[in-house]
């Protein structure tokens, strides 16, 4: 048995069912529950129904007998589900004298019982949510993360098609859910302050849920972009009566390392000099220039890669600037220099961040799915307080592009008018500035 945390112990059931348990002195008890099936397990014509199914076990339990009124635990919980490409997660918290009952919501995940009413609310506030995320801005956000993506799994669309879930039938998502609800591809995590016996309760709970077919499955890396690619998209909203007034949005995605690299921890550190707050090197360079408006960046990786994300606000007679600027400051952190006091200053914020984290109970069972899959946040900020600012170099030269003719990258440029080429972007930027007769 690995020992991950302090009070900390993992069992796993004969059905399969992997349940790892860390003992805190907590009034509430902490459940995530883990499910390997999600997007990347639907057919092209079931494209929305591992999201749909979600929406419907958040809400799937029997009604119980408690305090001697009948509601259903998912009335008293706080439940948290989300679906991802590759699995479904179900955060849950309660107060630790209805443990019992919890353990019933989490089990009613395997053996849902798909009221009518329930299924019908639940279609139409997932049809709600695709509506509001078809927006312009969201197809300018997707059609750039597909381009980067190149068809691995990851770029799969959660919310899938408004035609699959209107037509949708609780039969249907039934037989959906048998493919892969199954304990054996399941992981449960709870912290807290847990009875005695917490082993025979989980074995009471879930002891008897049978085996399936297993749906967990590892993604292969994302691999790097042969080139660039410039994307565009026309918005009319952006127009403005006065063209040097009109405006426009920006978004690059730059490769970064995965979490799994060594390499991480100083790619972090680097994007925190780079553009992740008020006192960095792009929001200096930028908009005290008056070339952009807003500046917003993230990092994002997982075993298979990592993704720094860039996204500018700005007028579009200053596209041309904003992009140049972009790459200048991205080339200072390959072959020009770092300061020790903005190093310090980035590990300084990565110091509070990892703190903030640990110090959240309300988070403890993610941490721990962290650990489980080789992450680990205490491990990373010790090797991020030994960084030096010739790693950040280092790791610059081997991820960031040199220059914008010669990158490999994804820009997504939304503006009040079409574009063909970068050329002709070009060109009707240096006229909005007055630079060409």
């Amino acid at each position: 048995m690995r020992i991950l945390e302090e009070n900390y112990r993992e069992l796993k059931l004969d059905n399969g069912l992997f349940v790892a348990l860390q003992q805190l002195p907590l009034k509430r008890v902490y459940a995530d529950l883990r499910v390997h099936f999600g997007a990347y397990h639907e057919t092209e014509e079931e494209r929305g129904l591992a999201h749909f199914l979600e929406h419907c076990l958040s809400l799937a339990d029997d009604e119980k007998d408690i305090n001697g009124y009948k509601t259903r635990i998912s009335n008293i919980s706080e439940v948290h589900p989300a679906t991802g490409t590759r699995y479904t997660l179900f955060d849950v918290a309660l107060q630790r004298r209805y443990l019992d009952f919890q353990l019933d919501f989490l089990r009613s995940i395997f053996v849902p019982n798909f009221r009518r009413e329930y299924f019908e609310a639940e279609r139409r506030n997932v049809l709600k949510e695709i509506a509001r995320r078809t927006t312009k801005h969201d197809e300018f956000e997707n059609t750039a993360r597909e381009a980067f993506l190149k068809g691995h799994p990851m770029s799969r669309r959660i919310l899938g098609y408004k035609k699959v879930v209107e037509e949708a039938s609780p039969e249907g998502l039934i037989d959906f859910h048998r493919r892969g609800y199954h304990p054996n591809n399941a992981d449960l995590v709870l912290v807290g302050d847990f009875p005695s016996d917490i082993d025979n309760l989980l074995m009471r709970k879930f002891g008897d849920l049978q085996k399936g077919e297993s749906t967990r499955v590892n993604f292969p890396s994302i691999g790097s972009l042969k080139n660039r690619q410039i994307l565009y998209s026309q918005s009319s909203g952006l127009l403005h009566s006065d063209d040097s007034q009109s405006g426009a949005s920006l978004l690059f995605l730059f490769h970064a390392p995965p979490r799994t690299s060594p390499e991480y921890t100083a790619f972090r550190l680097l994007h925190h000099i780079f553009a992740s707050n008020n006192n960095c090197r792009l929001y200096k360079s930028i908009t005290s220039k008056g070339y952009s408006s807003q500046i917003g960046s993230e990092l994002g990786a997982s075993s298979e890669g990592g993704t720094l994300t860039l996204r500018l606000e700005c007028f579009s007679s200053a596209i041309e600037k904003v992009v140049d600027s972009v790459f200048r400051d991205l080339r200072s952190l390959r072959e020009g220099y770092v300061e020790r006091s903005e190093l310090e200053e980035a590990k300084i914020k990565y110091e509070s961040d990892v703190s903030g984290l640990l110090d959240d109970p309300t988070i403890r069972p993610e941490l721990l799915q962290d650990k489980i899959d080789g992450f680990s946040l205490e491990s990373e900020l010790e090797t991020a307080l030994k960084v030096s600012p010739k790693n950040i170099l280092e790791v610059g030269r081997k991820y960031l592009p040199s220059g914008i003719e010669n990158a490999n990258f994804v820009l997504n440029v939304m503006g009040p008018y079409a574009f063909e080429n970068y050329s002709q972007l070009q060109e009707v930027t240096r006229k909005f500035r007055g630079e060409l007769a």
